[in-house]
């Protein structure tokens, strides 16, 4: 497959993507600019100006950039991530709780400022912001030599976010836990909200385009 039709299928709702998924992997060098620009431009536009097309194809181009741990897509992604709770909704849908976490701890590129600014951003979505939190266990993990930042922002993340929503704050109990924080306190967040995304009231634009992208996710 050329990279044009690499991108004509992925942009297709009507067939799983198994084989432009893998022709893109053959034709990586050529195919991970495409991909950045597309996650930067999806992150830049209005709702109203997204195309269908970049939005079918936006799943399985975000997986497969954390599959390929491109590090400059670090950046476009963490901004993908940060806007508000609407936009998210309408270009990652499930994919936020799903796989966000572990894309962006591939494609961490060693700077964990951006990342933390997101996940204090209260502008950002709740759910975006949790998956963040999980992506910084990871990045412990896959980078022990950042291990001594992200302990001292757990420690530090009630003082430095006083306003954080019970769902955001069952993220900081669970990655205290997760990472082995035994020393920091630990207070239960008031309430529990619903978790998964199907309960924030959002209906998903189109049950076979989501359940596509899901199984994307999941073969990448």
């Amino acid at each position: 497959m050329t990279p044009s039709e690499i991108m004509c299928d992925l942009a297709r709702d009507d067939i799983f993507p198994k084989a432009a998924m893998a022709a893109a992997g053959e034709r990586r060098d050529e195919m991970t600019p495409i991909f950045v620009e597309l996650i930067g431009r999806v992150g830049r536009q209005p709702v109203s100006s997204m195309r269908d097309a970049d939005l079918v194809a936006l799943i399985p181009v975000f997986c497969l950039l954390g599959e390929w741990q491109v590090t400059h897509a670090y950046r476009p992604l963490l901004h993908l991530l940060r806007r508000p709770t609407r936009t998210v909704d309408h270009t990652l849908g499930d994919a936020v709780t799903e796989v966000s976490f572990r894309v962006i701890a591939g494609t961490f590129d060693g700077d964990l400022q951006p990342l933390l600014d997101a996940i204090l951003d209260l502008r950002a979505d709740d759910f975006a912001r949790s998956s963040l939190m999980s992506a910084l266990v990871l990045i412990a993990e896959l980078h022990p030599d950042q291990r001594p930042s992200i302990e001292d922002f757990r420690r530090t993340f009630r003082k430095r976010h006083v306003k954080a929503s019970a769902d955001v704050l069952l993220e900081w109990t669970e990655a205290i836990s997760d990472i082995g924080l035994e020393d920091s306190p630990i207070a239960r967040p008031p309430s529990i909200g619903a978790r998964a995304r199907g309960f924030t009231g959002t209906a998903p634009r189109s049950a076979g385009c989501c359940a596509r992208r899901r199984a994307a996710c999941r073969s990448a």
